[in-house]
């Protein structure tokens, strides 16, 4: 029997991603969606067109990521990531199907210590202070809720082949800024684990072949996962790799979120602890090894 997935949100980094891994697979058919195939904020729509196709595996990528642009547009922030959640959790749970939802390290907003820090676990308490993180935490608990075979995937900074909508990635921002400028000023006070896109499907796909990943009998936080490749940096760190690898001279400066001045608050540490994803199913790459790998890909693609 051949496993139907659907797969929404169809046109960001991760979504492309897992198409590119899951598309190969004879004993899958996959139907890809982006926002012009389904509004997932309309749930009679929803009913319509998942039952068209009446996937076994839902994948929700749908979201809207653009972290400022959610402080002045919450409602409709809240509309795609939360409100669209509950319809999608709703239709797999009166049909049975498996759901994964996408979210973020960015829950994870309290100020702390950051020589006391430690990588959040699935079972810490979330504490999200922009619209985004909020919106994407009322998301989890609204798929959580509704649909007892869903899980959540929390991963932080994606990075893949597909640009990010509307700005690029920053990998391929730092890129491009790097042709334009000599100096770079960039945050340094920001922990967290900038993540390959193309590691995390195949983590993801781990998770759907594995039906205990799926069981409803779980509790709620045992169905949340913390993805993302290992180690941790600073988005300067980051971007100085970047341009190491590639052999450019770009000086980079370290400066402070408070004078880089974004209009959403950002987590200054949100590290996830994944130990958990790799006892079950082993560790991704190091954030180095996956940027590396992902600069090699991006030079073969030119």
């Amino acid at each position: 029997m051949v496993e139907s997935v659907a797969i929404l949100g169809g046109q960001g980094q991760l979504a492309f991603e897992l198409q590119c891994l899951l598309a190969p697979d004879s004993g899958r058919s996959l139907s890809i969606l982006g926002r012009e195939d389904l509004d997932v904020t309309n749930a009679a729509q929803v009913d319509a067109v998942l039952s068209g196709i009446h996937p076994q595996i839902v994948i929700n990528c749908a979201a809207q990521t653009q972290v400022d642009v959610a402080e002045s547009t919450s409602e409709n922030t809240f509309s795609i990531n939360a409100t669209g959640a509950g319809h999608i959790g709703r239709w797999c749970a009166a049909n049975r199907a498996k759901l994964v939802y996408i979210s973020t390290d960015h829950v994870f907003g309290q100020t702390i210590d950051r020589a006391h820090a430690r990588p959040w676990r699935e079972t810490d308490q979330p504490q999200p202070v922009s619209v985004y993180a909020r919106s994407k935490l009322a998301g989890e608990q609204a798929t959580l809720e509704a649909c007892p075979h869903s899980v959540v995937v929390r991963t932080c900074g994606l990075y893949g082949q597909r640009p990010a909508k509307g700005k690029g990635n920053f990998v391929q921002t730092m890129l491009r800024l790097a042709q334009q400028r000599p100096v770079l000023k960039v945050v340094d006070d920001q922990w967290c684990t900038p993540s390959s896109a193309q590691d995390v499907a195949q983590a993801i796909r781990s998770l759907l072949v594995d039906p205990d990943a799926f069981n409803p009998k779980t509790n709620l936080t045992s169905r949340i996962w913390h993805i993302t490749n290992t180690g941790s940096t600073t988005w300067a760190q980051l971007a100085r790799e970047i341009f190491s690898l590639q052999g450019l001279t770009t000086e980079v400066i370290p400066i402070t979120t408070a004078e880089f001045n974004a209009p959403a608050h950002r987590p200054g540490y949100s590290v996830l602890d994944t130990s958990r994803f790799h006892q079950s199913y082993g560790a991704l790459p190091s954030w180095q090894e996956a940027l590396a790998t992902y600069l090699q890909r991006l030079q073969r693609s030119e």
